[in-house]
């Protein structure tokens, strides 16, 4: 994801670090870069949560074949974290390509 933050300048630039760019844009420089190639698939990410309430989230990634796959896993890892930051959850469950659901059960 290092690599979409370098793609991306934010429009202020703080003057005490000059190459501080937030990881929004990162973020969304991966999901447009996503949507405008025709190698997407979809990403769903759901939590359990207290008495079987659960959480499901989805976007999108690369599929296996681009190129830009290979930050899938980044991506897929920053969004878990955030998700279990924000709602909390005990079980995660992840619909998408086999890789990136392997990558979060051994982080």
């Amino acid at each position: 994801m290092k690599e979409f933050a370098k793609l991306v300048k934010p429009r202020v630039v703080p003057p005490l670090h000059e190459r501080f760019s937030p990881a929004v844009l990162a973020n969304h420089a991966y999901l447009k870069a996503v949507r405008d190639c025709s190698h997407g698939v979809p990403l769903t990410i759901a939590l359990e949560r207290h008495e079987g309430s659960v959480s499901v989230y989805k976007t999108a990634c690369f599929d296996d074949s681009h190129e830009a796959s290979r930050f899938n896993l980044a991506f897929a890892e920053r969004l878990v974290k955030m998700l279990l930051w924000k709602h909390g959850g005990w079980r995660i469950v992840v619909g998408g390509p086999r890789h990136v659901g392997e990558h979060i059960r051994q982080t």
